[in-house]
């Protein structure tokens, strides 16, 4: 039996949930960093690791068909061509070697 996902809700309706959770990580995706409030950072964390980790699976295969699937899921999941281009350019070959843990906060004030 499928037992519900706890997910937090941030004080808002589905549809802004989803869109404040891909503006964030688009934005961590090009920028590398972002300043935001610690719930929102955890919020975005656990979306951002399983991103990179899709694109880990299309930047070490050779094979084309898993490359181009690859890059749909994070249309999918992202959107934007930019923060997909970054990622399966420069952060997926960044993260190879490492098993999860791609993301961390930083309390700044």
């Amino acid at each position: 039996m499928r037992h519900r996902v706890a997910k937090k809700k941030m004080g808002r309706p589905e549809g802004h949930r989803g869109s404040l959770e891909k503006n964030l990580a688009v934005s961590l995706i090009i920028h590398e960093k972002i300043e935001t409030t610690l719930e929102k950072a955890k919020f975005v964390k656990p979306f951002v690791e399983r991103v990179i980790t899709k694109a880990k699976k299309g930047f070490s295969s050779s094979d084309k068909i898993i490359v181009f699937n690859t890059v749909k899921e994070l249309r999918k999941a992202i959107g934007n061509e930019e923060a997909i281009k970054k990622l399966m350019d420069n952060i997926a070959g960044r993260f190879e070697k490492r098993a999860g843990g791609y993301t961390r906060i930083i309390k700044t004030g």
